[in-house]
């Protein structure tokens, strides 16, 4: 015979979810929430996901929602017990307005949870994100030859210069073209490249 064990449903719910009222593009924020098992059975599941987004509407559609981050919640939860976590999360470059912080418990849909209404919870005041300094990047030529040999090299040398007010972060790649005008287009030959 097989013994099959009975499967207990939960219900976890979202609490407040807290964070800075305002934060600059590109930069990080701090967003606290809190998770109850409002049901009288523990967890069966041990572990699942919580995840963070920028919603640009209060009524949250994951569809079009900015996903931020997520954290794993480790440990199955007793029956009417909660845990407190938070998470330091990345604001896109680029972003600019008023925005809903969501956080969504259980994303992945890892526990028996039947009641999934009360598994998001949206900051009751929108986050103003402000658009952050841009850098500039502009290059300027400082030597190359006049005159080329097909199939032979050429020696090119140029500076790149930040005029803008935003520091320049990241990785990127400086690329050299031959072209037949000064306007770069698709028909232009990339020579090299380098980081």
């Amino acid at each position: 015979t097989v013994t099959l064990a009975p499967i207990y449903p939960t219900d976890l719910v979202l609490g407040s979810v807290t964070s800075p009222d305002s934060v600059a593009s590109g930069t990080s924020m701090n967003v606290a929430w809190t998770v109850t098992n409002l049901s009288s059975s523990a967890t069966q599941a041990s572990s699942w996901t919580d995840r963070v987004y920028l919603s640009t509407s209060a009524l949250f559609n994951p569809d079009s929602a900015i996903p931020l981050g997520s954290q794993v919640h480790s440990g199955s939860l007793a029956a009417r017990e909660a845990y407190s976590t938070s998470l330091l999360v990345s604001v896109p470059n680029g972003t600019t307005g008023d925005y809903f912080v969501v956080v969504r418990n259980d994303d992945a849909l890892q526990v028996n949870d039947l009641a999934r209404g009360n598994n998001t919870a949206v900051r009751s005041a929108p986050l103003h994100v402000a658009l952050s300094p841009s850098p500039d990047l502009q290059v300027a030529w400082s030597t190359g030859s006049s005159a080329g040999v097909a199939g032979q090299p050429v020696t090119v040398s140029w500076s790149v210069s930040n005029l803008g007010e935003g520091a320049a972060s990241g990785t990127w790649f400086d690329a050299v073209y031959l072209s037949a005008d000064p306007i770069l287009d698709a028909g232009d030959v990339r020579l090299a490249s380098r980081p």
